[in-house]
């Protein structure tokens, strides 16, 4: 089915742009990659993160079309569905962890790690309480 594979792309592009935001924290030296490895990492943040956009308005109109408007908008909701559960869990703590590691300045690495999985969660959270979810798992056709 065309939309579930425009879905799973769209959380591929996601995820590849957050996991742009954590190896952000190997680009600070310059004998770990530098300038061009800050470029190459910005790069694929917003070719992710914009593909993903992009992806997500093509399965909107798809929904539109088949005439399916139900539910609220992703951002708005929270805890629809067991997978939406997970990843409003992980948001909110990866949160928490984000701000504690930016506050206490140590462990570089792993604050980087945390920014990119609340990055993630906060994207997926938006995904997986939308309408675009509601019409891929109601859509019982192969």
């Amino acid at each position: 089915m065309k939309q579930k594979r425009l879905f799973i792309a769209q959380i591929g592009c996601f995820g590849a742009s957050a996991l742009a935001l954590a190896f952000a924290g190997l680009t600070n030296d310059i004998t770990r990659g530098g300038r061009a490895g800050s470029i190459i990492i910005g790069i694929i943040f917003w070719l992710g993160l914009i593909a993903g956009i992009i992806l997500c308005v093509l399965l909107s109109k798809q929904r539109k079309a088949a005439g399916f408007d139900e539910g609220k908008i992703g951002l708005i909701g929270f805890f629809s569905n067991k997978a939406a559960i997970v990843f409003d869990c992980l948001m909110i703590v990866s949160c928490i962890a984000s701000i504690v590691f930016i506050v206490l300045k140590s462990q570089l690495f792993i604050g980087f790690i945390s920014i990119a999985l609340f990055f993630f969660s906060l994207e997926m959270h938006c995904v997986l309480n939308g309408k675009n979810y509601k019409y891929i798992t109601s859509n019982v056709e192969e």
